[in-house]
């Protein structure tokens, strides 16, 4: 009966630590997208649609389209942007696009196909 009890705390253990070592989730959470690691180089280019649309591409070559709240003035002729990501530096609904005359809330972030300007399909 002892080893039955040890056989079955052993397994109870590497049961847990298969579920603890399982790899983390991807970059969709609950529908809405997600960019990892963001304030630590995860965003590798960006390309400005519209004044309220933004393409940004991650280190793995994924391309995200990220609509903003509202027109974010000076985005389309600024050379330079920031993005303000979430305390463990992911980049995603919740975060911004700052330019120098504004800060813009992103509204949602999906995956996306490259945009056109970047040999990506264009949408109509």
């Amino acid at each position: 009966m002892r080893s039955f009890g040890t056989l079955a705390a052993c397994g109870a253990i590497c049961l847990l630590g298969a579920c603890m070592a399982a790899p983390a989730q991807g970059p969709l959470v609950g529908g809405n997208a997600y960019i990892p690691d963001a304030a630590r180089g995860g965003i590798a280019e960006y390309h400005v649609e519209n004044e309220s649309t933004v393409y940004l591409r991650d280190r793995t070559n994924r391309w995200y389209r990220v609509e903003l709240t509202s027109n974010c003035p000076g985005l389309r002729f600024n050379p330079t942007i920031q993005f303000s990501t979430d305390p463990i530096g992911n980049f995603d609904s919740n975060s911004y696009i700052t330019t120098r005359e504004a800060r813009c809330a992103v509204r949602s972030i999906d995956l996306s196909p490259a945009p056109a300007a970047k040999g990506g399909i264009a949408r109509g």
